[in-house]
């Protein structure tokens, strides 16, 4: 058996791989509508629930990415094209000020509909997939 650390270690490591692979290959690669989104929701939060009784505190923690590119993916057609078009203008050319304040609104922009820990590239991969 074994011990607390180690096992702590083994599964977090596994729900890290299995969320990193379900992410990549999965929320970045499917085409998906509205009801792919939600569903891929609902296999994330299934996820999240497989691992609650490791982490009771906050299993979704664990399944983040996914869960918030599941949620880019449910979106309303219109506000998934929206923000589609805001976080793909992110880098606003070669650098500078004009880049800053288009990151700056790309994340903020992502923000506005709960999406904290992807990235506005991780994003517009993700939305890239979206079929409206």
């Amino acid at each position: 058996a074994l011990d607390a650390v180690a096992f702590r270690s083994v599964w977090r490591g596994a729900a890290a791989a299995a969320t990193r692979l379900l992410f990549n290959e999965v929320a970045t690669e499917a085409r998906f509508d509205g009801a792919g989104g939600r569903q891929l929701g609902a296999d994330a939060a299934a996820l999240a629930a497989v691992l609650a009784p490791y982490a009771p505190r906050n299993p979704g923690a664990h399944v983040r990415e996914l869960t918030e590119a599941a949620a880019l993916l449910a979106l309303p057609s219109a506000a998934a094209a929206a923000l589609g078009a805001a976080v793909a203008t992110r880098g606003g050319g070669g650098g500078g000020e004009g880049a800053e304040g288009a990151l700056a609104s790309a994340v903020a922009a992502l923000r506005s509909v709960g999406v904290s820990r992807l990235s506005p590239d991780q994003a517009a991969a993700v939305l890239s997939r979206r079929v409206f």
